[in-house]
């Protein structure tokens, strides 16, 4: 008896899937769409996270260029500032030089020019008491 009841259990349940079938297959591809939207976000999420990570990394890494960028100004303005100040150091005394030649040129310009009106006085003094 127990054979028979089984064989009419497994029956029963055979002629109850093929009538229920359709509805367990709606109900599954339900189920596999929702849990497909569900990937697809989980999917969206990650790649979310993704970019935020991105745009953090990005960030600490035009932090850190920007401050690079600071330190070689820095440095740069410095090397500038040195080496002006060696070629201000090394012209200087030139440019001193320059202008004590320069000064020694208008004094023996107009010493020579005094020279020469005393020449041409001298000159005519002479010319006169020859003359005479």
């Amino acid at each position: 008896m127990k054979k028979r009841n089984t064989s009419i259990t497994i029956s029963v349940l055979r002629t109850e899937l093929k009538k229920n079938r359709s509805e367990i297959i709606s109900y599954i591809d339900e189920k596999n769409k929702s849990l497909e939207k569900r990937i697809d976000t989980l999917e969206k999420m990650d790649h979310l996270h993704i970019l935020s990570s991105n745009i953090h990394v990005e960030a600490s890494l035009r932090k850190t260029v920007e401050a690079e960028i600071r330190i070689a100004k820095d440095e740069i303005k410095q090397q500038i500032t040195e080496f002006k100040d060696l070629i201000l150091t090394t012209v200087d005394p030139l440019l001193q030089e320059l202008e004590t030649r320069a000064e020694d040129r208008a004094i023996a310009s107009q010493q020579s020019e005094e020279m020469q009106e005393k020449l041409e006085d001298h000159e005519k003094r002479i010319g006169k008491l020859e003359g005479n």
